[in-house]
């Protein structure tokens, strides 16, 4: 697992976030435990507008690692962008909350 992170981590440095999917999906294949490796897909999916695969990645990201700022913060955005307006309200706020502790 740590292998396929560390080379997706290198991807979604490059900006190559076509390329890190799959190795980012390696990752958490290998370990289902891996909430950055969630928070990873579901922030390539952002990056490529695909807002329904980023919220299914980063409900499980905040599944596994709880209260997290980036996490929240990237649930709101896909939540915006996918209409769920009162979701993406709670999400940003969570977020922002989650900030100032």
């Amino acid at each position: 697992a740590e292998k396929a992170l560390v080379q997706a981590k290198e991807l979604l440095e490059e900006k190559e976030y076509e390329k890190a999917i799959p190795e980012f999906q390696k990752a958490v294949k290998l370990n289902d435990k891996l909430a950055f490796g969630y928070f990873g897909i579901g922030f390539c999916y952002i990056k490529l507008k695909d807002y329904n695969s980023a919220l299914t990645a980063l409900r499980q990201a905040a599944n596994l690692k709880g209260r997290d700022f980036k996490i929240s913060y990237y649930i709101g955005v896909a939540c915006r962008e996918l209409s769920l307006h009162e979701e993406a309200i709670e999400a940003f706020t969570n977020s922002i909350t989650i900030n100032h502790k």
